[in-house]
């Protein structure tokens, strides 16, 4: 859906102007972005809670030329869905990217929590790993 869409939806449902309503949206928006801006973090209970994320500097290749470029490290927004959202969207209509259902063959499809699940676990274990051995690898230096 786009914003245009979200606005006009809100507006008939409320009564309010698509003006106000637009108005309304933008400062918002505005005010979201304001205060990450500043570093702190936006939390709309029940929907979910905005903040920056902190990314590592990389090299990337250039496909084209093979060059090697570096990227810098930077603070990009993220969004977070809060667990109430996530009990609303689990309960969606099938048919949806939300819900858990079936594969064009029948078989049964994950849900989305759940695969998130998995490999927020899968995550941890890797880390686990990785900070286990260097911890083992400083305690045998010293």
């Amino acid at each position: 859906m786009k914003k245009s869409a979200l606005l006009r939806k809100v507006s008939a449902e409320t009564g309010v102007p698509y003006s106000t309503v637009k108005k309304v949206m933008d400062s918002a928006l505005e005010h979201i972005a304001g205060s990450l801006g500043t570093g702190e973090r936006v939390v709309l209970s029940g929907f979910g809670t905005f903040a920056l994320r902190p990314y590592r500097a990389r090299q990337w290749v250039n496909p084209q030329t093979g060059q090697q470029v570096d990227i810098p490290a930077a603070l990009r927004p993220g969004f977070v869905t809060s667990a109430a959202l996530k009990r609303r969207l689990a309960g969606a209509p099938h048919g949806t990217q939300a819900s858990g259902g079936e594969s064009g063959d029948g078989a049964a499809m994950p849900s989305i929590t759940t695969r998130s699940r998995r490999a927020a676990t899968s995550m941890r274990q890797v880390r686990t790993r990785k900070h286990g051995s260097q911890t083992a690898q400083m305690n045998n230096g010293k």
